[in-house]
């Protein structure tokens, strides 16, 4: 009877172990069925947005000249250091001036000729009408006379016209600077012979403040900042910033001009912006960003990237913690700022936007929103 006994018990013993194990894993059951996913969200706040754009731009001169050497002559003396900057009507080379002294002498001689000539043609054309007039010389003789003074009449302007080119040659023997700016090398040395053949250059000379910015801006980018200026949404527009690649230096400046034709290809037209450059900083060729206005938004969003997803038909989407659950919001997208999208519209303000691990939501999933803190995008 004990053996019966015993397994008797353990028969009980084993039914009771089962009855605790199917205890425990009935637990977990309940404590799933209760269970709220803890999501990240961030508050959609609206605010006023300025929307701009950076673009690359090539700084440019605002005048530049070639000065070149108009007669020929020897380089007798530079009268500039190289790398300075020149004022208007400087002097820069001298040139050998006596050939061009003796050819305004010679022109003066021919001049005071003429003008002797035609003193005499014109006594003599006087004479000749109060003779005629008396009907002592024949008509042929006074017609005669009034040709000569005509003719010497010309021979004084032509005598005139060749001491004028004479002066202009002999001045132009002092090469001066035609513009004000930052004058390079020389790029002729005393001694040399220049203009004999050609038109020389000697120096070249660059007005560098304030500087040019050439760069280009999408079609579509443009248009929307003229809309914006004409009806007063952008008071500003026109102004614009560059920045030196690799330094933290930003000078303000203003839209010049927009082109008026649109590159077929890149879908872009070329402005061109002013900047002043009183420190120098900014030099012909070199590369800079160009930050310009575009829009300004009174009430704008701004949701980080990893907040925003893409649905089955590609159109970007959000998923918004609401009082029934997870909530599927089709939005439309502006700019990227940052690491933040600009959002036109989908939003509403205090919507709890979901970030990340969109992947695993279902539209009225029940979760626990915790308020992720915001960081603010420069724009």
């Amino acid at each position: 009877m004990k053996p019966v006994f015993a397994h008797a018990g353990l028969a009980i013993s084993g039914l009771t172990l089962l009855a605790v194990l199917a205890g425990c894993g009935e637990q977990p059951a309940q404590q799933g069925e209760g269970f709220t996913r803890q999501v990240e969200v961030v508050v959609a706040e609206p605010k006023a947005l300025l929307v701009t754009d950076s673009l690359p731009g090539r700084v440019t001169p605002v005048r530049e000249s070639q000065v070149r050497a108009r007669v020929a002559g020897i380089v007798m003396k530079r009268h500039f250091e190289e790398g300075s900057d020149v004022k208007e009507g400087q002097l820069l080379f001298e040139l050998d001036a006596a050939p061009y002294k003796v050819a305004l002498a010679k022109a003066a001689a021919e001049l005071a000729r003429a003008e002797a000539l035609f003193t005499e043609a014109q006594t003599k054309a006087t004479r000749f009408e109060d003779l005629a007039k008396a009907k002592a010389i024949s008509v042929q003789d006074l017609d005669s006379a009034r040709a000569t003074l005509g003719s010497s009449r010309a021979s004084v302007l032509a005598a005139k016209a060749d001491v004028d080119s004479a002066t202009l040659n002999l001045g132009y023997t002092r090469i001066t600077a035609p513009i004000s700016g930052r004058i390079g090398k020389a790029l002729v040395t005393e001694g040399m012979l220049v203009g004999q053949s050609e038109v020389t250059e000697v120096a070249h000379i660059q007005q560098l403040n304030p500087v040019y910015v050439d760069f280009s801006h999408a079609l579509s980018n443009e248009l929307a900042r003229q809309e914006d200026s004409r009806s007063g949404k952008l008071a500003d527009g026109d102004i614009l910033e560059a920045r030196v690649d690799g330094t933290t230096h930003v000078v303000t400046g203003k839209l010049r001009f927009t082109g008026a034709n649109v590159d077929q290809v890149t879908g872009t037209i070329a402005l061109r912006g002013e900047f002043p450059n009183d420190d120098g900083r900014l030099l012909p060729g070199m590369y800079v960003q160009v930050l310009t206005r575009l829009q300004n938004q009174p009430t704008a969003f701004l949701l980080p990237q990893r907040a925003v997803s893409r649905g089955a038909d590609g159109n970007p989407q959000v998923f918004v913690a609401g009082k029934q659950g997870v909530e599927v919001r089709a939005i439309q997208t502006g700019k990227m700022i940052g690491s933040e999208w600009q959002i036109l519209s989908g939003l509403n303000a205090g919507d709890k936007v979901i970030v990340g691990s969109n992947a695993m939501l279902q539209p009225g999933e029940k979760v626990e929103p915790v308020i992720k803190q915001k960081t603010t995008t420069g724009v």
